[in-house]
């Protein structure tokens, strides 16, 4: 993108271009039309943007397990308010990230042990 705004392209000959080279539907004309106007704002740096209201996942997954050490039962809602993130915030990191999934009431690591597996089997024939 910064070669065609180099030479003075516009954003349909710009998207036509990189497209033509890379391949269909690579790149559309809202993104070329972006980043002219960072290249224009002098703006030539790839690395995101600083921006308020970013959360720190780091501090978001050590709050999580702190919160679930004291309260192991706690579904996400009650995490969420606890915790003062949105819902789906506090879900998607415990899904993704943490990589944690509710059973029988508690949290529980996605990757269970074999010996897990295996109390788990036993467990459910227990129950029929």
């Amino acid at each position: 993108m910064y070669y065609c705004w180099r030479r003075s392209l516009n954003v349909s000959k710009m998207a036509a271009e990189i497209n033509e080279a890379l391949g269909q539907n690579t790149v559309n004309k809202r993104s070329c039309r972006r980043w002219i106007e960072r290249f224009n704002e002098g703006d030539f740096y790839l690395d995101d943007k600083e921006r308020s209201g970013r959360l720190s996942t780091p501090d978001l997954h050590v709050e999580i397990k702190e919160h679930l050490r004291t309260f192991p039962r706690a579904s996400t809602y009650e995490i969420a308010n606890a915790i003062g993130h949105s819902h789906s915030t506090i879900l998607e990191c415990m899904k993704k990230i943490i990589a944690l999934r509710y059973l029988c009431c508690n949290w529980v690591p996605h990757a269970l042990s074999e010996g897990n597996k295996e109390i788990s089997v036993q467990m459910s024939q227990d129950l029929n």
